[in-house]
């Protein structure tokens, strides 16, 4: 089932549909209006204006949860209490004490959890992490991070969701670079300690964040910005200083430069091994779904469960408490 039906509700409905062994079952959302939509879709399941109704009248063995993340944990605990695995749309949630509920509801429990960091499914970042963890060009010695798109150039008002920091949890760090800082984590693993600072342009939350992570045997920055030029669409970019190559990966290509004879090779996303079925919004999205619908009812623990999700969503709150007191926290 899918619950909230906006844009990523729609992506979500239509990967469904294109993965084997899997059936949309319903969807559920408060606006009637998204009842005309689906229709005019062509999608033909029941359709709920509440979670209660549709889990009283369709099984559903698991749900993507599409609506702003401070209804995460109130969507996630009335579905976990069915028997239902749940996906949430990233964040987690938008803050930690809210992620810890939706930690705790799951805990020991007979379902699977997701959350939304596709880019962990990205070919490219896929393979940065084989290059990481084979130690074919040393250890790592330090990493400078980026997450860019040209998004916000105007004032936005809070009646707009994505912009009411309640809602969402803060801005661009929360929003945006969130995947990166999943991905350091997936890489680099616990963190220790963080610093960070913000500048709103446009907002009233933070537009661009710059933050030191130090992951104890490896230390880099961050820096972000949804108001920057030249970023049609979002950019992550993870520059690793190894001892013995520096490596440079983007959502699209790696490229590594030998540090004792200056060869440059690079690997190119569409060159790199995937088993996508469908590609909509990129591949990250069908990978990451199809990983959690098949984690169902079997062992396996979806890439990006909430115990990954969790450790991010604590690093995340760790920067936005550092840039609100000015100094480094330790986590």
């Amino acid at each position: 089932a899918v619950v909230g039906f906006g844009k990523m509700g729609l992506l979500h409905a239509s990967i469904i549909r294109q993965i084997p062994n899997a059936r949309l079952a319903a969807i559920m959302d408060r606006n009637m209006k998204a009842k005309q939509q689906m229709k005019s879709l062509g999608i033909n399941v029941p359709f709920f204006t509440s979670v209660e109704n549709m889990l009283d009248d369709v099984k559903i063995d698991g749900a993507f949860i599409c609506v702003p993340p401070s209804l995460n944990h109130v969507i996630s605990h009335k579905l976990i209490e069915k028997g239902v695995s749940v996906f949430v749309e990233k964040p987690m949630s938008n803050n930690i004490e809210n992620a810890k509920k939706m930690a705790a509801i799951s805990n020991n429990k007979k379902i699977k959890t997701s959350c939304g960091y596709m880019a962990a499914y990205f070919p490219v970042f896929q393979e940065l992490k084989k290059i990481i963890e084979s130690k074919m060009y040393g250890q790592v010695k330090a990493f400078y991070s980026y997450c860019y798109i040209s998004q916000v150039f105007r004032k936005k008002s809070p009646g707009v969701w994505h912009y009411d920091a309640k809602k969402t949890g803060g801005g661009v760090l929360i929003t945006m670079a969130s995947h990166l800082i999943f991905l350091l984590q997936w890489y680099f693993g616990e963190c220790i300690s963080v610093s960070g600072k913000s500048r709103s342009i446009y907002t009233k939350m933070d537009d661009e964040v710059s933050a030191n992570l130090n992951f104890g045997r490896v230390v880099g920055t961050l820096k972000t910005s949804w108001s920057i030029k030249g970023y049609e669409n979002l950019t992550w970019i993870i520059n690793l200083d190894m001892e013995k190559a520096i490596i440079r990966a983007t959502n699209n290509m790696i490229s590594i430069k030998d540090k004792r004879t200056g060869k440059i090779t690079e690997m190119h996303a569409s060159k790199l091994k995937d088993n996508a079925g469908f590609e909509l919004g990129g591949k990250g999205y069908y990978f990451q779904d199809y990983d959690f619908i098949n984690s169902i009812g079997t062992r396996n623990r979806p890439l990006t469960d909430w115990e990954s999700s969790f450790n991010a969503q604590k690093i995340i709150d760790a920067i936005y408490a550092s840039i609100k007191s000015n100094k480094e926290i330790k986590l």
